[in-house]
Parts: C-alpha cells; sequence; structure tokens
C-alpha cells in the first residue's frame, strides 16, 4: 500500500470559514473537527494517515497554498451557506485518497492544479519532469472542465481573432453568473508506490468523443492530456475525465 490507507480518520477543518460553520457542519456529518486548518490538534497524526477536509472560502491562491501543505488535506469550497461536502466525497476521503471541490469559478481564476501539485509533491516521490507532466495535464482538464464543463463554451470559437475574444467576452460573462460559477468542478487523487491517478468530474452537459466534430470538440485538450498521461479514460457522458499516471 501506499499513502493512501483505507479507513482512516478525517477531521472537518476550516480556513477562511467561522469556527461556528466548521463545528455545525461537523455535527452534521459525524466528523471530528478543529477550527482552524493551519493549527491541528496533537491528536491529529498525519503519519498515522489521518485526513482532514477543509472547508475554504473566499478562495484565492494563498488560501489554496496553505490548505495543501499536507499529504492527507481535501477541501470543499463553501460558495452557498447549504454547502456541504457529499457522502461520495466523504467516503473518497476516507477510503482513496484527496478530494478538491471548487466552485467553476475559482477553477477559472485559480492555478487550481498548480497547488495540488505543490501539495502533493511535498510527500510524493515523482521526478521533476513527471511533476510538471502532471501539473500540465491536471491543469488542461480543470479548465476544460470549468470552461468547456460547465461554461458550456465550445472551441467553435477560438477559430479566428474575433471568435478569440467572443470565447473571453462569453467566458467572463458567464463565470460572472451564479447559474454557471456555482457548478463544481471535482478533482480525485488516488495513489499507491507505483501510480498516481486523478479524476476530473464537471457538471456541464457532456459530450460523446465520437460524435464531436473537429471545430466544435469540447476536450481539443484530451490530445495533449493523452500525451501526458500513462491512460486516459472519459465516462459519465463526458463529465468524467480520469488519468493515470506511473510513478
Amino acid at each position: 500500500m501506499g499513502l493512501c490507507e483505507t479507513g482512516s480518520q478525517v477531521f472537518l477543518c476550516g480556513d477562511g470559514v467561522s469556527e461556528t460553520l466548521v463545528e455545525n457542519m461537523a455535527s452534521r456529518l459525524s466528523l471530528a473537527s478543529w477550527p482552524d486548518c493551519n493549527h491541528p490538534p496533537a491528536r491529529f497524526d498525519e503519519e498515522n494517515a489521518a485526513k482532514a477536509i477543509a472547508l475554504i472560502a473566499n478562495v484565492d491562491s494563498s488560501c489554496l497554498a496553505r490548505v495543501s501543505k499536507r499529504v492527507h488535506c481535501s477541501y470543499f469550497e463553501i460558495s452557498e451557506l447549504d454547502d456541504r461536502p457529499s457522502a461520495r466525497f466523504i467516503d473518497w476521503v476516507t477510503k482513496n485518497g484527496n478530494a478538491y471541490s471548487l466552485t467553476t469559478k475559482t477553477a477559472y481564476r485559480v492555478p487550481v492544479a498548480h497547488h495540488i501539485c505543490n501539495g502533493l509533491a511535498r510527500h510524493l516521490r515523482m521526478s521533476k519532469h513527471k511533476r510538471e507532466s502532471i501539473e500540465l495535464a491536471l491543469h488542461e482538464a480543470v479548465v476544460n472542465a470549468a470552461i468547456h464543463g460547465n461554461l458550456a463554451i465550445n472551441q467553435a470559437h477560438k477559430n479566428s481573432m474575433e471568435g478569440i475574444a467572443e470565447f473571453y467576452r462569453m467566458s467572463e460573462e458567464r463565470v460572472a453568473d451564479p447559474r454557471y460559477a456555482c457548478l463544481r468542478v471535482e478533482i480525485l487523487a488516488h495513489w499507491q508506490d507505483d501510480f498516481i491517478e486523478f479524476r476530473v468530474i464537471d457538471q456541464g452537459p457532456g459530450f460523446h468523443v465520437e460524435e464531436e466534430n473537429e471545430e466544435t470538440a469540447p476536450w481539443k485538450g484530451l490530445n495533449l492530456i493523452s500525451s501526458l498521461a500513462d491512460s486516459v479514460v472519459t465516462s459519465g457522458g463526458g463529465n468524467n475525465l480520469t488519468m493515470k499516471f506511473a510513478r
């Protein structure tokens, strides 16, 4: 087994959210808690694979840099008061590895892949070249999930200078619209001694690779991802991309 052990205890903590919110949500989810992610209690033993889910708000690069420091720290962005991690999310953290759930707005504006890979690279054995390849593939997958998935903007707009301008205008317009901006991009990470795997899931309309033409295919970045990963699988009607890398 690698660092992902089954049956680990999961704690709930917070960064940029109130102590009351952390405690109330921990009670609703039947999890242990501490208020501040940056000051874990003595009983949080990372070496024995205790895990944390950080509730985060007002997310920027500084926030993700802080919560990504621990190998077993997942995070869930709070955008509305009734947001909370799903049973599937918690089950993944408990049994498989790390999970990261962010709004489309954050996935679009913040270099999410960079912070996830920075955090994992502190603790997982991988070469500089491998780490760079993983970050590039993950970045492409997250950005595609945000723009072509949740914002539902296809590649056809990039075929001319006018189209590129329209592409960015539509992106900014939709990321400012809560109907699009609050949809989620979820990244699930799992690793063992010989591999690391990421699943990137969006809530957009999806697509079928065999039905897309070259001009409008939302996953034009799939070729780049495939050139970097050892295996790539799409599922869930195009909303789920799994990438696996040898370590």
